[in-house]
């Protein structure tokens, strides 16, 4: 399926992006702890408010906004976007609550992608292959939950701001999908 012509970047891009994704999401907690100096149970709070603005995202405004103002492609972009410039700022802040607002609002919209990805990767699949293609799907799901948090671990443990990989992650993964010269 990774050579498949019409869809082969846009596998390699989620690939990549999904790693820094699960990068990101695997050590969070413990890098905000050590950066912030926050205690669990406070960051479980957060956690709490950050699934409620998901499912409200996801359950609510997917189809009543985000699928009716913008195309799978333009939203996989922007999205991009936005991730890289928020995970480089997350990376920087020093301010515990510059930092919380930047995590609670990019919540949200991440949570988006892998639907918008879906969306646009069986639009260009033969219909006969749309099963197996959902089945690669969630094999690269499966397989960044493993890589991802071992980068993440091996990221934590040296003092590299793991932030700043995860947007190193959406970067290459965008450009990846402005190789595709489509219009957005």
């Amino acid at each position: 399926y990774f050579s498949m012509k019409p869809i082969s970047r846009y596998l390699w891009s989620y690939l990549i992006l999904n790693t820094g994704i699960f990068l990101f999401q695997a050590v969070m907690t413990l890098a905000i702890s050590q950066y912030f100096g926050v205690p669990g149970e406070d960051i479980g709070y957060y956690l709490a408010i950050q699934w409620v603005l998901i499912a409200f995202n996801q359950g609510y405004l997917f189809s009543r906004f985000w699928t009716k103002k913008f195309t799978p492609y333009a939203s996989i972009i922007g999205l991009h976007v936005i991730g890289m410039i928020v995970f480089m700022l997350m990376g920087t802040v020093q301010n515990w609550t510059f930092f919380v607002i930047l995590w609670l609002g990019i919540s949200p919209l991440s949570s988006l992608i892998g639907a918008f990805y879906t969306t646009e990767i069986i639009a260009h699949t033969d219909k006969k292959e749309a099963g197996g293609v959902n089945g690669i799907l969630s094999s690269i799901g499966s397989i960044t939950m493993i890589v991802g948090p071992l980068i993440g671990g091996f990221l934590l443990s040296t003092s590299i701001r793991t932030f700043w990989w995860t947007a190193f992650f959406v970067l290459i993964s965008l450009l990846i999908m402005l190789s595709q010269r489509k219009k957005i």
